[in-house]
């Protein structure tokens, strides 16, 4: 099992049940394990902005967490002004950021972009290093979305831990 498995397996446990994204850089294990979920659906958004208001309009119309996801780079950019809204009306949007393999990260590769640009339009933003905080991070990331004043939340997901091999059952999400 892959950390992007896990992953959609505490995704399950938190009662998503929608997706709506764009196929972006680094998300390809991301994909792979949703399809193969059965219970979350996955929309695919004509562009990232779109995903994003997908999600948001999902979580008004429900009162649930509504989620969306997007490749690094000039992906994540394209999500600012729908992040921005979310957390103007405070309505709860996770956003799933691919992003490039951590031994990358500030060395400007092409199409790099910190995951830091959303601090002031989110609640929280975290960043999975190493596969055994994704169930800690999850957790955080849900417990902010749901606590107090609702908002969106960033979920930075580096594609070298997304891909990583754990055995099975070893990041139960409960």
């Amino acid at each position: 099992m892959r950390a992007a498995d896990a992953i959609v397996r505490a995704l399950e446990k938190e009662g998503v049940e929608y997706i709506a994204g764009f196929q972006g850089g680094g998300l390809a294990p991301l994909w792979t394990g949703l399809r193969n979920s059965e219970t979350i659906k996955v929309f695919a958004a004509r562009n990232e902005r779109l995903g994003v208001e997908i999600a948001d309009g999902y979580a008004r119309a429900t009162g649930k967490v509504g989620v969306a996801m997007t490749g690094t780079g000039p992906g994540a950019t394209n999500t600012l002004t729908g992040i921005a809204g979310a957390y103007a009306d405070n309505i709860p949007v996770l956003l799933l950021m691919g992003q490039h393999p951590l031994a990358d990260l500030g060395k400007e590769v092409q199409q790099e972009v910190s995951a830091s640009i959303f601090d002031t339009l989110v609640k929280w933003r975290g960043t999975f290093t190493k596969v055994d905080d994704i169930p800690s991070v999850i957790r955080r990331a849900f417990t902010n979305l749901r606590s107090g004043s609702p908002g969106p939340v960033v979920l930075e997901m580096p594609q070298d831990v997304l891909m990583t091999e754990v055995p099975d059952g070893s990041l139960e999400y409960e």
